[in-house]
């Protein structure tokens, strides 16, 4: 038993494609919308399950999990980082966009679609992925080719600019390329993504940190005093 655990850790932390990254940036945008811990892990378990049913279906095997460990423990940790990154940095709904966000509710001036644009979001951002996928099954790409990695993060930062999540996109693109250049030569997607996003969001955390000190030094911090005037010597 001990054995098979050891083997179903060994296949989820040595695995080299593109899904631990996907399961941490789409998560993020969800989280960015719902903004409650427990509505994401339903989300996220409930994919689970759909993914699930989807594997058993004849000619749909890529979908499935080589490991538990991979369904329920590596993708729900993914989850919960993808949420504490947009917690931390305080990363949400862009209040003011550009024209060229042509997909944000702010340029589309439609009633209804005000409260569709966060599930189109979320689904486009999912279906950024879909390049490995098809490529894949389709046999014009290799298992775990680094195209894998190139097609999400330039669709994902795609759908993302379309709805105006310009910071978002500045963090997860820097993220993906580096992750991605890592695992190109190393492999091990899980371990490289939690450390390399937990380093930059360490850092921007801390940065902004200390800019607000600087600031309130210069600015809030200093005492002001006025000159002592004798009111008497005045009369």
């Amino acid at each position: 038993m001990n054995h098979l655990n050891m083997t179903a850790w060994t296949a989820v932390i040595a695995y080299g494609g593109q899904w631990p990254i996907t399961h941490i940036f789409v998560p993020a945008i969800i989280a960015i919308y719902v903004n409650n811990i427990w509505k994401l892990l339903s989300i996220i378990y409930l994919f689970e399950s759909f993914e699930f049913i989807v594997s058993e279906l004849p000619g749909l095997d890529y979908w499935s999990e080589a490991t538990n460990a991979d369904t329920l423990v590596s993708d729900i940790v993914m989850g919960l980082l993808g949420f504490s990154v947009v917690k931390i940095l305080e990363f949400k709904v862009p209040q003011k966009v550009s024209c060229f966000a042509f997909l944000s509710p702010q340029n589309i001036k439609a009633s209804w679609y005000a409260s569709f644009a966060p599930y189109l979001h979320v689904l486009l951002a999912a279906m950024s992925s879909s390049v490995g996928v098809f490529g894949y099954s389709y046999g014009f790409l290799p298992y775990n080719s680094p195209w894998e990695f190139i097609s999400f993060t330039v669709l994902y930062s795609l759908v993302s600019l379309a709805f105006g999540f310009n910071e978002l996109v500045a963090f997860t693109f820097f993220n993906m390329v580096i992750i991605s250049i890592i695992c190109s030569y190393l492999a091990h997607t899980a371990v490289v993504a939690v450390v390399t996003v937990i380093i930059s969001t360490s850092a921007i955390y801390c940065y902004r940190r200390y800019r607000q000190r600087i600031f309130q030094t210069k600015y809030v911090d200093v005492p002001t005093t006025y000159p002592k005037v004798d009111i008497v010597s005045i009369k």
